[in-house]
């Protein structure tokens, strides 16, 4: 078998892993806790969005965990292709050298179509309450307190946070963030360390100018974004991207571009912080 071929059944293998899994269980949850922060990623009835439970749902947890000093984040979705397109709970980082030829099998990693999509967000983040909510094509936010809680500026550069995840049960967060402009090696880390005390956590910031980051354990897209369209795996491999982490002993980065015909990369692959750099 050629390695065009894996990577075809590698792609549809973890495709129809995704949608047996949303479908055989339609209570669903993952929920992970570190401490101040709290994810959980939840399916709900499909009914439910359409009458009282919705709300009293997200009131419920605004109420129990959004504290001054906490980072939460609730995902509610109706169905396994909302599921999915809210967040990426199942499928695992994929190898950069190996992500050309998966996108020529699954374009709909770097984002489908969510306008037939149901699902439903709140992220609390040290004070700042946002509801989300998206019903096919139509998006609503509600401030509930503070600013919106996805979007920061920090050392002049304009940041959205587009989700993150807690890394199976590892100590550490990972952030997916967009900017108009990745910022400078110098100027990441300052920001890393920035969400690094707002996490109260060590933690993992992937700045990219586009919201696909399923190569990475996370979102596909962002899912409140009404304006968003499907990249071409050309512009998703040639666009700067960099990742820092916090440590003890500092924060460093490191970054990728566009993979050569060898399908090496030209600069280092992100690390991933391990069990000395994040203690108990």
């Amino acid at each position: 078998m050629t390695s065009d071929q894996i990577t075809r059944v590698i792609a549809r293998g973890l495709m129809i892993a995704l949608a047996g899994v949303c479908s055989a269980e339609p209570t669903f949850e993952h929920a992970i806790r570190l401490n101040r922060v709290y994810d959980v990623v939840r399916r709900f009835k499909p009914q439910a969005f359409k009458d009282s439970r919705l709300q009293a749902t997200l009131d419920k947890f605004i109420a129990t965990e959004c504290g001054q000093d906490k980072v939460a984040r609730l995902i509610l979705a109706a169905d396994s292709e909302s599921l999915f397109g809210a967040t990426n709970v199942f499928l695992p980082e994929y190898p950069r050298e190996g992500i050309e030829k998966l996108l020529s099998v699954a374009p709909e990693m770097l984002g489908g179509d969510l306008t037939k999509s149901t699902f439903a967000e709140v992220l609390c983040i040290q004070g700042n309450v946002t509801e989300s909510i998206r019903i096919n094509s139509r998006v609503t936010h509600r401030q509930i307190a503070g600013t919106d809680a996805h979007r920061y500026t920090f050392e002049g550069v304009d940041i959205k946070l587009v989700g993150l995840t807690i890394p199976g049960e590892q100590r550490y967060v990972n952030l997916f963030v967009t900017a108009g402009e990745v910022p400078s090696d110098t100027a990441a880390r300052k920001i890393t360390r920035v969400f690094e005390q707002m996490m109260g956590h060590p933690t993992v910031v992937h700045f990219r100018r586009t919201p696909h980051f399923f190569d990475l354990n996370g979102p596909a897209s962002d899912p409140f974004d009404q304006t968003a369209r499907r990249i071409s795996a050309e512009q998703f491999l040639n666009q700067r991207s960099i990742s820092c982490q916090s440590s003890p002993s500092g924060t460093s980065c490191t970054g990728f571009g566009r993979i050569d015909r060898n399908g090496t990369d030209s600069l280092q692959e992100p690390r991933r912080p391990n069990a000395k750099i994040h203690p108990e």
